[in-house]
């Protein structure tokens, strides 16, 4: 099964690789192309000479509307409003220990230990090797919440509720006399607020098992500065010729140029993470093919462990060379001398993992 599941693995990386050149190299594309054509204006300059252009505007976002977490009684007026919920909940962590036992083979064992911890996340203790003694609710008592308002203006223009939803959120303090109307009278027994934030249980200095830390985010009226397609008074979503949207928002006075750095910086990051992402799971795949080859090599004590080890040695160079042959693949049409150098260096990297392999077996 092991063996199976890294075939899957091995195999997936590379359209997951593939995907993500695609992807990373749409977007700078449609970065580079957008930088190229915006204009800046003013926010009050509602020309129809701009109508369909990717303008750059910074102004102050307002609106009118009033944001309510029901639930805490907050009332606010701001862009944004969301509610993020831990829980102190049960965790399972294993370690595995391997010995050789004697007259051959491998002994494993596992040990579990159980601490309690705050996730965001809900922990299902029914799936603990032990869940006696570490069960934990199966539901949050108040869930996350996000709100954003429907009008918001900037200027003279009206945003999309797209465009809203990527304004950046900062952490909101709740403070009794300004924010909160009323505090439900049912809850408020086990209602704490510390430092800005709720904390539901019975003592938020020593937590139990099912208490939960409320915590909130706002993006207050303010300046921002966005990026976007003008259509008559309305800022939207503005698509490339290759069919990628553009559409930035940052807070601040920021140029166009600035913001558009920042989105290609974004992507590059997005693209690393995932790159790395199947670098892993081609090495994971590798490692988990060849387990039938450690457990019938396991039976000769030391023999295992070195060609478990082996293995290992096997398996990282040759998923790194391939992730970087995929990856050059996908360069090849936008940028050849990157393609090129990526090839390049995955046949240096290949010869010398055969020649480190031959020296350890000369």
């Amino acid at each position: 099964m092991a063996a199976f599941i890294g075939f899957l693995m091995f195999v997936g990386a590379f359209p997951l690789e593939l995907w993500n050149e695609s992807r990373a190299i749409n977007q700078e594309r449609a970065l580079q192309e957008g930088e190229k054509s915006v204009i800046s204006i003013t926010a009050q300059d509602l020309t129809p000479e701009n109508e369909g252009k990717l303008v750059h505007i910074t102004g102050k976002a307002t609106t009118k509307e009033q944001l309510q977490d029901q639930d805490f009684g907050i009332k606010v007026n701001a862009l944004k409003l969301n509610r993020a919920v831990q829980m102190y909940q049960w965790t399972e962590d294993t370690s595995t220990t391997s010995h050789d036992k004697l007259g051959g083979g491998t002994e494993t064992i596992t040990e579990y230990r159980y601490d309690p911890a705050w996730s965001e996340a809900l922990i299902d203790s029914n799936s603990f090797h032990h869940p006696s003694g570490h069960a934990n609710p199966r539901s949050f008592e108040f869930g996350p919440l996000k709100q954003q308002a429907d009008a918001v203006n900037l200027g003279k223009f009206s945003l999309e509720s797209g465009i809203v939803n990527k304004i950046p959120v900062k952490p909101f303090r709740v403070d009794v006399d300004t924010h909160i109307t009323t505090l439900p009278a049912a809850r408020s027994h086990k209602l704490h607020l510390v430092d800005g934030h709720f904390y539901v249980g019975t003592n938020p200095s020593y937590p139990s098992v099912g208490d939960e830390k409320i915590s909130f985010e706002f993006a207050p009226i303010g300046d921002y500065s966005v990026v976007a397609k003008q259509e008559q008074n309305r800022l939207v979503a503005y698509t490339a010729s290759n069919g990628n949207s553009i559409e930035l928002v940052q807070a601040g006075d920021m140029s166009a140029q600035e913001m558009f750095k920042v989105a290609e910086r974004e992507n590059a990051v997005i693209t690393w993470m995932l790159r790395l992402v199947g670098v892993l799971l081609m090495f994971g795949g590798m490692v988990s093919m060849a387990s039938p080859i450690r457990a019938i090599f396991g039976v000769i004590p030391f023999v295992g462990d070195l060609a478990g080890f082996s293995i290992v040695l096997f398996a990282f160079p040759i998923s790194l060379t391939l992730s970087l042959i995929t990856i050059a693949i996908g360069w090849i049409a936008f940028r050849p001398l990157v393609a090129f150098a990526l090839f390049a260096f995955a046949m240096v990297l290949m010869f010398l993992s055969l020649k480190m392999r031959r020296t350890k077996q000369g």
